[in-house]
């Protein structure tokens, strides 16, 4: 790590935006500037520039013009260009190597900026550092644009409320890449003999390669037409207040980089929407909305599907019985929504059709793996009469404020049914004969939960004023139609579970000594010896194996989402932070590196942590520890490798996402030079974290900790207004 990587880098910024204009016209205009390094190590020897650096300029124009009384126009164009200039290997694939790899497996570099190497593979060669420093460079230049023009005409002198627009969007996405990477020469250490008559090293030569930087190009392109037109109606009268809007949309997306013909083939979708309002006396409110939506993905008769939604609400504290309350409660509402909302993937491209393969391979008989005949032309994906996925979505929500309005709260309650939902067939057996399995409206799922917030405004206490926010989102999902077969036992059924729930062995402790082993049941799940992994025979006969995994995690994806900020400001100062946690998340440790010497590649490639300390052994046989017995190679770490609950660790976290501190000028400061506001500030974000797993961020997407960190970030700037 610190061979490779510097414990800091800098990043800036810069922003500056303008808006004016008249009655007839008015613009806005913004331009930002990012630049960061990277918090890698470079080779000063190389002759050419592998540093790692993004650059990105973003720009916003907006135009708002009044063609006549009834017609205004308006036109944005928004987008960016970047640069990005990396080592030909990325740093996340080399802090990957770095977390996986023995630290002492390589020097290095040789003596004369020789390239250390293990072997001829090109998995075990070159170490980090020279996959950093030696492969060469790699500069990506993207743009993207963003473009949208809409025309509104005020059709009041037909109907009064009544308007029309018609927008078009053009975006497009570009990318271009040039590559200027090489593979070196290896060298290893001989081993029987690793010194020459005159004390050097004696290097053998282990894999050819070439000191010449390689040439190489790269680009991709995608684009988007989007079209839609619509009426609206908005218009009061006493104590009624009416919108209405009937719209049609089509979209069309394109990419170059199309690897098949099916792929080239646009992506497009059309539909038409519609909402109906009413609200009579700021008390009760109503809505009405529709979608009727097409999708290319599936068969003419298929294609479109209709989905509509309600809603209603009610402001209770307006009705003159609620008058004796308003000094507790100065604001009450209760609303209600259901609807339906679709999916159109298909699970596939082209769902409905079959897709005909023109140079298959003859077929197989029997168990062997002989084919006759020569190729020829066979069904490679079933097609099957899909339709629209739909949810049902419900929502049930009250909002109040409390206190003089100084607390608002508002809470909800939601519940979506998922039916329809796009999966490959699971109950068809292999000797059915299908080369690939049909997709298919086979599955079904439940959703539920809240979410909560609250907030104040701000409250003074002695000559400071705080303010405060809170919310908090639980949800559960369910399955309960996977299209799967039944289960032998019920432990094993997946239906009733949630989606992302994991499975495997339930670990019961680590084998005492050879009694032990000898007196449980036979464990299918390689050879153990005394302080390896016990398992729990669930179905009770005497063998642990398949039919022994059960659901034993909840998966990554936390239950409850929660965060709390407070703002405080005494005279020009001002102090904000940012609390975020989650809670019900777990991952199953496994993978290189985390499981020491038993990488999948040579066991002497493996890393491990420091907490392998924390392992059973003869001298200490301790049940709880963090680590079973361990061994060298995969064979003997079989048994303790598989999928259990002993490497299922709770990911629940607390984090200071960010801390702001700041001063506001005083108004007049400066006020000969134009200055209206200016304030100087201070940022921190991922500044720390709480948790009890130890061994890396739980907040990365990793099992072995081989995923790129999260970086902490402090910021200094200064905003002003002119």
């Amino acid at each position: 790590m610190k061979t490779i990587f510097q414990k800091s880098s800098y990043n800036r910024r810069a922003n500056f935006n303008a808006r004016g204009g008249s009655d007839v016209a008015n613009y806005y205009v913004g331009l930002s500037y990012y630049e960061e390094n990277s918090l890698l190590k470079l080779d000063d020897l190389a002759d050419y520039n592998a540093d790692a650096k993004f650059r990105r300029i973003n720009f916003t124009s907006n135009v708002n013009m009044n063609w006549t009384k009834t017609t205004k126009f308006e036109l944005g164009v928004q987008g960016y260009v970047t640069n990005t200039n990396m080592p030909g290997t990325s740093p996340q694939e080399a802090f990957s190597r770095v977390m996986q790899t023995n630290p002492v497996l390589y020097p290095v570099m040789y003596p004369g900026n020789l390239l250390p190497a293990v072997n001829q593979s090109t998995d075990a060669q070159p170490n980090p550092y020279g996959l950093i420093t030696q492969r060469g460079y790699v500069n990506t230049a993207s743009n993207q644009l963003y473009s949208n023009a809409r025309l509104t005409q005020d059709l009041a002198g037909l109907l009064k409320g009544l308007s029309a627009t018609v927008l078009y969007s053009f975006d497009v996405w570009n990318s271009h890449s040039i590559s200027r990477t090489r593979n070196r020469s290896a060298y290893q250490i001989d081993r029987g003999n690793p010194y020459n008559a005159d004390g050097s090293l004696n290097l053998t030569i282990v894999q050819n390669g070439s000191d010449d930087l390689g040439y190489g190009t790269g680009s991709g392109a995608n684009r988007r037409n989007y079209l839609e037109g619509a009426i609206n109606y908005n218009n009061q009268f006493g104590k009624h207040a009416v919108t209405g809007m009937f719209l049609f949309n089509q979209r069309e997306d394109i990419s170059s980089n199309a690897g098949t013909l099916i792929e080239s083939i646009p992506f497009r979708l059309q539909g038409i929407v519609g909402r109906a309002t009413y609200a009579y006396d700021n008390k009760y409110f109503g809505e009405f909305n529709f979608g009727y939506n097409g999708s290319e993905n599936f068969a003419p008769e298929n294609r479109y599907g209709f989905f509509p939604s309600i809603g209603v609400g009610w402001v209770i504290s307006n009705e003159k019985f609620f008058e004796s309350l308003t000094e507790a409660i100065q604001f009450f509402k209760i609303r209600y929504s259901n609807g339906i909302v679709g999916s159109g993937s298909g699970g596939r491209r082209f769902g409905f059709l079959d897709i005909v393969n023109g140079s298959a391979a003859g077929y197989t008989f029997g168990l062997g793996s002989t084919t006759s005949g020569f190729g020829g032309t066979a069904i490679s994906e079933y097609g099957s009469m899909v339709r629209w996925s739909e949810m049902n979505k419900q929502n049930l929500g009250i909002e109040f404020k409390t206190l003089n309005n100084k607390i608002s709260a508002t809470v909800d309650l939601f519940s979506d049914n998922r039916t329809g939902i796009f999966l490959q067939r699971g109950v068809l057996m292999d000797y059915v004969g299908l080369i690939s399995v049909p997709y298919g409206n086979l599955g079904r799922m439940t959703n539920k939960g809240l979410d909560f917030t609250v907030e104040t405004t701000p409250i003074a206490i002695g000559k400071t004023y705080w303010d405060f926010r809170a919310n908090l989102t639980y949800n559960r999902d369910l399955i309960i139609e996977n299209d799967q077969p039944v289960q032998p036992f019920p432990y094993m059924e997946r239906r009733g579970q949630n989606a992302l729930a994991r499975y495997g062995y339930v670990a019961i402790g680590l084998f005492e000594d050879e009694a032990d082993i000898q007196n449980s049941p036979l464990q299918r799940t390689g050879a153990v010896r005394p302080g390896d992994i016990k398992y729990k025979d669930l179905n009770g006969d005497g063998l642990i194996d398949a039919n022994d995994i059960t659901r034993i995690g909840n998966g990554d994806v936390p239950n409850i989402i929660w965060g709390g900020s407070f703002n405080v400001t005494w005279k020009q100062f001002y102090i904000g932070a940012f609390f975020q946690g989650t809670s019900g998340a777990d991952r199953m440790l496994g993978g290189d590196g985390m499981i020491p010497f038993n990488n999948s590649t040579g066991a002497e490639r493996s890393n491990l942590f420091m907490a392998a300390t924390d392992r059973w052994t003869p001298e200490n046989p301790n049940q709880n520890a963090l680590y079973p017995r361990l061994g060298w190679g995969s064979v003997v770490n079989q048994n303790n490798a598989v999928g259990s609950s002993w490497w299922v660790k709770d990911m629940d976290f607390i984090r200071l996402k960010t801390f702001d501190l700041g001063y506001n000028v005083p108004k007049g400061t400066f006020s000969s030079l134009g200055l209206k506001n200016a304030r100087i500030y201070a940022q921190g974000v991922n500044l720390f974290y709480w948790s009890k797993f130890k061994l890396w961020d739980p907040e990365i997407n990793s099992n072995n900790g081989s995923s790129y960190p999260n970086i902490r970030t402090i910021s200094f700037g200064i905003q002003a207004n002119f």
